[in-house]
This record gives C-alpha cells, sequence and structure tokens, in this order.
C-alpha cells in the first residue's frame, strides 16, 4: 500500500469521512471542531493552513490518515505544551488527526505513516514534533521515540502531551525506534549533498583559475 498527499478537495472529504467514522460514531467525540453530520465528514480550517494530510487506501476507501502542520513557536505554543523558550531557533510542527480503520488497527499501517511523516519532517528541517493523544496510546508513541510532556485533563477526558525531538539520535537507538532507518538515511543524503556542493565549488574554482 501506498501513503499518498492530499491534494484535492474530493480526497479530503474521503478522509473527512474515516475521521467521522472513526472520532463521532466510534469514539463518541462531539467536541471536535468541524464535525458535518449530515455530510458524515470531520474537516475543519486546520485542513486548509499549509497542513500535509497524509493517507491510505485500500480501493477508494481511506483505511490511515494523519495531519501535520508548521507551527509558530510563541505565547500559545508555549502555554498549551509548556514549552520553555530554547537558547537557539528551532522549528515546531505538531501532528494530529492520526486514525487507522478498525479493521486495520493490527496492520503496519500506524508505523508506516508514523515513518513518512518522521522522514519528511526531517526533510524540512523541523526539530520537534508535538502531538496530543489518548492516554492508552503513550505506549506507541513511547516506542517511536516521543516523550511525555504532560498530561491534560479537559471535560471530555484526560489526554497525554508528548514530544519528539527528531534529531536525538541516542534516544532514538535507546528505544529502537524505527525511525532510526530514516534518520541515517536522510543523514546521508545530506553528507553526499554537502560532498557534492564541496566538488562542484572547487571545480568552479578550478575553472575559473584555467581560463
Amino acid at each position: 500500500m501506498k501513503i499518498k498527499i492530499c491534494k484535492s478537495l474530493n480526497t479530503l472529504n474521503k478522509i473527512g469521512s474515516l475521521r467521522y467514522q472513526v472520532y463521532h460514531l466510534e469514539q463518541n467525540k462531539n467536541h471536535l471542531d468541524g464535525l458535518d453530520h449530515e455530510l458524515q465528514i470531520l474537516t475543519n480550517s486546520k485542513d486548509f493552513q499549509n497542513s500535509i494530510i497524509l493517507f491510505i487506501e485500500k480501493g477508494s476507501d481511506v483505511i490511515g490518515t494523519l495531519r501535520f502542520q508548521h507551527v509558530e513557536f510563541g505565547p500559545k505554543l508555549m502555554n498549551k505544551y509548556n514549552i520553555e523558550k530554547s537558547s537557539v531557533p528551532l522549528k515546531y510542527a505538531e501532528v494530529d488527526f492520526f486514525i487507522v480503520d478498525k479493521n486495520h488497527r493490527n496492520s503496519t499501517i500506524s508505523s508506516m505513516l508514523a515513518c513518512e511523516i518522521y522522514y519528511l519532517a526531517l526533510q524540512q528541517r523541523i526539530n520537534i514534533c508535538l502531538i496530543e493523544i489518548e492516554d492508552f496510546l503513550e505506549k506507541f508513541y513511547q516506542r517511536l521515540g516521543f516523550k511525555l510532556i504532560k498530561r491534560v485533563d479537559y471535560k471530555y477526558g484526560s489526554r497525554s502531551q508528548m514530544s519528539l525531538n527528531l534529531m536525538d539520535i541516542n534516544h532514538l537507538l535507546k528505544v529502537r525506534s524505527p525511525f532510526v532507518e530514516y534518520y541515517n538515511k536522510t543523514q546521508k543524503y545530506i553528507n553526499e549533498s554537502v560532498i557534492k556542493s564541496k566538488t562542484d565549488n572547487e571545480q568552479s574554482v578550478y575553472s575559473r583559475l584555467s581560463n
């Protein structure tokens, strides 16, 4: 099965249908912004704010999806996740609406989607990824390399807030995260690019000196 990026409203509506099925019909979450009971879809304004929405299809049905979005560092983010200002500039992103169809939850789909978005985030130079999840999912995210920030009690239930330092290879190795493979792949690409850039520059200098 191939992971794709949502690029059309028709596809977004299909993704919204799975969200509605999981969040509303299965889990009875009526607090979520964007529930459309007439169309039986769940979409909202964040879908159109430079988000990357990944999905996997089986036939014509979406069976897994997640949403990824860059977020500006500021008071709102700091207060939500108890983040302190870093001495060096960091790029942050949030992942949400990460769901899999109930008939495929024992498959590798969750891991596939997680690895794909990690790889894309590395390519975009994201430093920290943040997510808010239901408590029972905490172990799954710990195995990926996320660390618990805090637990929050809402009127609709308890949630765990977690963060992932994408470049903390020592921690990823410690928990045997599947992200290690993608980290190494990206570092190899960066190193090869640097070498090629230096070689091209040296050739350019040599060419100028020879003329």
